[in-house]
Parts: structure tokens; sequence; C-alpha cells
């Protein structure tokens, strides 16, 4: 299953993910097991019962933030940027966003952090925060 046009974080993710493929310091770490979860988490994203299209966006901008969170810590000023930043699109369309959706939302952001940290630990790095 190819990464859905619509989802645009994911995709620049797994654009990242092939160029760091072709870079010799990262030839030790397979991108495949990644690129994978990327897939996934797209699909995961399409089939969740979320209302609309910037909803799906949303969630991709969730996964994307877990990501960096993984990647950078969560207390990094990276990843309070971009969690500030959602939270502002959710909480700016009022009630738009109930409970449910808040807990799609919530879950892939998990799931990031897990990728994230799973990518940083095979190539060599521990993440602290």
């Amino acid at each position: 299953m190819a990464i859905p046009r619509e989802l645009a974080a994911i995709r620049e993710v797994a654009d990242i993910l092939h160029r760091l493929g072709g870079d010799p310091a990262a030839r030790h770490t397979d991108l495949t097991h990644y690129l994978d979860g990327l897939k996934a988490a797209a699909h995961r994203i399409v089939s969740a019962r979320l209302p609309d299209h910037a909803s799906r966006e949303l969630a991709a901008g969730y996964y994307c933030a877990g990501i960096l969170a993984g990647v950078y810590g969560h207390e990094s000023a990276i990843a309070h940027g971009i969690v500030g930043s959602l939270e502002q699109q959710v909480n700016g369309g009022g009630a738009r966003y109930g409970r449910p959706t808040r807990r799609i939302f919530a879950s892939l952001m998990r799931a990031g952090r897990r990728q994230g940290r799973a990518f940083m630990a095979a190539c060599g790095h521990v993440v602290r925060g």
C-alpha cells in the first residue's frame, strides 16, 4: 500500500527517510522497517473514523509530531512547538473534535514516538526525555 497523497506530513517523513537511505552514514540502518511503519500509520489514519480531510491531516501531523518527540525527546523545543501548533488547530475549531477523535490523535502520537525512539536506537543513539 502506498502512502495516500492527502497525508502530506507522512509523505514528507517518507521522503526524508528515502534521502537518509542514500546517505553513506545510514547504510547500516535498514530503513524498510520504518517506511513500512509509515505506510501502516497512513493506512490506520485513512481507515479511522475521522470526520474529514482536515482531521486526517491533523492525525498525520500528530503521528509525525510523535516521531519528532521520539527522535529529539518529548521535552525538546521542536516537539513542544509542533505539538503546540497542533493543539491550537484542534482547540481553535471549538467542539469540532470530540473525545474519540482526540483519542485517535493521542494514540497516533504515541505510535509515532515509539517509531522515532526505535529509529534512533537502530542508529545507535539514545534519546532521553
